[in-house]
């Protein structure tokens, strides 16, 4: 209902198979995504530490992500994610 109600009030808008947002369209955004913001904050570490921070989804998925902690020049904290990863076998 509420795709053709989309469709109806803007029909030209183009709605991606999951397959195209999976594998053309995700990817493109994270390569995107560190270009513009991953890198460029990380240019200004020169020492740093990692972390990860967890994310339980009940019935669903587990993922992780890598995080870098790191000072800047003007001493202000600053953390990056720098990766998103699914667990395929949870233990939890």
């Amino acid at each position: 209902m509420t795709k053709r109600l989309t469709l109806h009030l803007c029909p030209k808008l183009n709605f991606l198979s999951k397959r195209q947002f999976s594998q053309e369209t995700l990817p493109r955004l994270v390569e995107k995504t560190k270009q513009l913001y991953v890198l460029l904050a990380l240019a200004e570490c020169h020492f740093a530490t990692t972390s990860f921070d967890f994310w339980i989804f009940k019935g669903a998925y587990d993922v992780f992500g890598l995080i870098i902690n790191f000072l800047r020049k003007d001493w202000q904290p600053k953390r990056v994610a720098i990766g998103l990863f699914e667990i395929i076998e949870s233990t939890c």
